[in-house]
């Protein structure tokens, strides 16, 4: 549903640096840039398996303003077995759209160039918790998968 008051509060949106922090250790994890129909807007879809509710509900928190409705759950069959989702999409923005076409070429996620420069602790926390996992229990390697 569009309307003017909808319109109106999405031109005073902006993120903050800790939603770019967070956005971008999404993205190299399983955060989704969609692109939407409407040139140069983009919206983050956050979808988790039911057992990430509370790492889903802080995302929630942190991209409060940026939601209309609260996370749901989504039930999926999939090859004949039944995944429990759960998760939110944003508003569909330019700025969401800028990070769509850094992180995105023909539909397939890539790494920008200048990625480096934007590494901090927070990114890499939500990298890991977004797609991260333990080598194994006799090692303290970590994976980060994107």
């Amino acid at each position: 549903m569009r309307s003017v008051v909808i319109e109106n509060y999405k031109q005073m949106l902006s993120l903050t640096k800790r939603q770019e922090e967070i956005l971008i250790g999404m993205i190299l994890g399983d955060g989704h840039l969609e692109k939407l129909y409407t040139p140069g807007l983009g919206r983050l879809k956050v979808e988790h398996s039911f057992k990430q509710k509370d790492y889903v509900d802080w995302l929630y928190a942190e991209f409060k303003n940026w939601v209309r409705t609260k996370p749901k759950p989504k039930v999926k069959k999939v090859w004949g077995k039944i995944h429990k989702n759960y998760g939110f999409s944003t508003y569909g923005h330019k700025l969401l759209g800028n990070f769509q076409r850094e992180f995105y070429q023909d539909r397939i996620k890539v790494i920008p160039n200048n990625l480096i420069n934007n590494i901090t602790p927070l990114v890499l926390t939500v990298w890991y918790m977004d797609d991260g996992s333990i080598k194994s229990n006799k090692h303290k390697g970590v994976f980060l998968n994107t």
